[in-house]
């Protein structure tokens, strides 16, 4: 479970993420994985591999919950192959956040 105000898991700028397994969860508000690039060249950007396990975006007390992954930047590229992506559970247990989010040339 990730520390206040930041995801669980936040690549940023040429990293790799893998998954097989296991559960990531973020803290309130906030993704659970944020993958992305900060520059603006190709040749910067980070990868992920999703072949299992879950990624759950956090619970919000006053409003929508967080993205389950959030993926943006120029070049950064997500292959999900399985696993479970559940936007984060909101006010009154009805508003959800998103389960994937692609922006910014990202794929």
């Amino acid at each position: 479970v990730a520390a206040e105000d930041w995801p669980g898991i936040r690549l940023v700028t040429s990293s790799t993420f893998k998954q097989n397994g296991g559960i990531v969860q973020g803290w309130q508000d906030t993704p659970a994985v944020e993958l992305h690039n900060g520059q603006s060249s190709d040749d910067t950007a980070s990868f992920a591999d999703i072949y299992g396990g879950a990624i759950i975006g956090g619970k919000s007390v006053d409003g929508v919950g967080g993205d389950a992954f959030y993926v943006h930047g120029f070049g950064t590229k997500a292959n999900i192959f399985g696993g479970l992506f559940m936007g984060g559970i909101g006010q009154d247990d009805n508003m959800e956040g998103l389960s994937i989010i692609v922006q910014n040339f990202a794929s």
